[in-house]
């Protein structure tokens, strides 16, 4: 019966609707059920190896091994902490092009300064790039179609 456990714990994968809590919840006893009675070191880092590889996101995978957990409860927290700064980005992204796509690019009234202020945005950051290059593609798209 136990084999069974150690092989359900090394095929699990993530299901997309499942949280990470949830997740280290299941691997911690699928381990107690493969694993009775051992509480050594070597279970925990186990453990924590199992949490890792099922999350099934290789960017989340390979951050959450660059903070070297220690623990299962190491590993969750890491990844955890990393899960919500990845969604803050993505939202930053989202509102980043929101904005964009909002922003007119002919007949426009203020200076680019001055839009770049009342939107608070901030010219050196990186996904400002991705905004100017789409703004940048709308108008000659725009151009082009005028002719």
């Amino acid at each position: 019966m136990e084999e069974k456990y150690q092989t359900e714990i090394q095929c699990r994968r993530r299901k997309s609707n499942k949280s990470l809590r949830e997740l280290a919840q299941y691997i911690r006893r699928l381990m107690m059920l493969a694993y009775p009675g051992d509480r050594s070191d070597m279970s925990e880092r186990l453990a924590k190896e199992h949490f890792i590889c099922v999350l099934d996101d290789p960017e989340l995978e390979l951050k959450d091994r660059e903070k070297e957990p220690q623990t299962l409860d190491s590993a969750l927290k890491s990844a955890q902490r990393l899960q919500i700064f990845s969604n803050a980005v993505k939202q930053r992204l989202h509102t980043l092009l929101d904005r964009s796509r909002s922003h007119p690019i002919q007949g426009q009234t203020h200076s680019k300064r001055e839009w770049q202020k009342s939107n608070k945005i901030c010219v050196n950051h990186p996904l400002n790039l991705i905004v100017k290059l789409s703004c940048s593609a709308a108008s000659k798209q725009k151009g082009i179609k005028s002719i």
